[in-house]
């Protein structure tokens, strides 16, 4: 958070809602959430995303990670309730399909090379059998 507050000067006077918003992503900083503070996180950490993209994402990440595991009976038990998995349910949906498509990527990357192994080996076979049918043509003569 002090890399976005630093490259964003945020300061108290000038900026009333960025405050409000770094109040609440403080304020959230205990293991004693209720469930509506917990949604309004959820919220901040959606506007987040959208205002700083990647560079917020990795960061508000890390939050929410340490705010879940301090909140885990707000949360639930695998760490995130039905109502909180609804709201997060488009950025979840997003990332699997991400790491869907990488893990895709690397598996037809491993085929090709599987492919081009086995044809280089079938082309290999295929030449030595060539060899091996000329040397009998040879030897039967």
């Amino acid at each position: 958070m002090m890399t976005l507050m630093k490259k964003r000067r945020i300061t108290i006077g000038s900026e009333p809602r960025k405050a409000l918003s770094l109040n609440r992503w403080l304020n959230s900083l205990r293991d004693s959430l209720t469930e509506q503070e917990a949604k309004h996180l959820v919220i901040a950490y959606e506007n987040l995303l959208e205002e700083y993209g990647e560079e917020g994402k990795q960061m508000a990440d890390s939050y929410m990670d340490v705010v879940v595991r301090a909140n885990k009976e707000v949360f639930g038990g695998d760490g995130m309730s039905d109502e909180l998995r609804k709201l997060l349910q488009p950025q979840i949906d997003k990332e699997i399909t991400a790491a869907l498509a990488e893990q895709k990527s690397v598996y037809d990357a491993r085929l090709a090379a599987k492919d081009a192994e086995t044809a280089d080996m079938l082309a290999a076979r295929d030449a030595e059998i060539a060899k091996l049918r000329l040397a009998l043509a040879a030897y039967q003569q």
